[in-house]
């Protein structure tokens, strides 16, 4: 939460223009599977010029993380 804490001052403190979502809430909107693998699988492909750094499983993170932006664009 410390890291959380440090990030949410430096948005407001720059002005930066920030909105919270809960992971449930974008994931649902988003359409992204509910089955643990389903984000990579999904940014593989909406985003085939990156598939090839998604082949892991562990690469899960970097999924939601492009998933998430794409989100975060599409709202403006």
């Amino acid at each position: 939460m410390f890291a959380y804490g440090q990030i949410l001052t430096c948005l407001i403190a720059t002005k930066t223009p920030h909105r919270i979502v809960t992971a449930g809430k974008w994931k649902r909107s988003s359409g992204v599977p509910r089955d643990k693998d389903g984000a990579r699988r999904m940014a593989q492909q909406l985003y085939p010029s990156v598939s090839q750094r998604l082949r892991r499983k562990k690469d899960e993170h970097r999924a939601e993380a492009l998933l998430l932006a794409a989100y975060a664009e599409a709202l403006g």
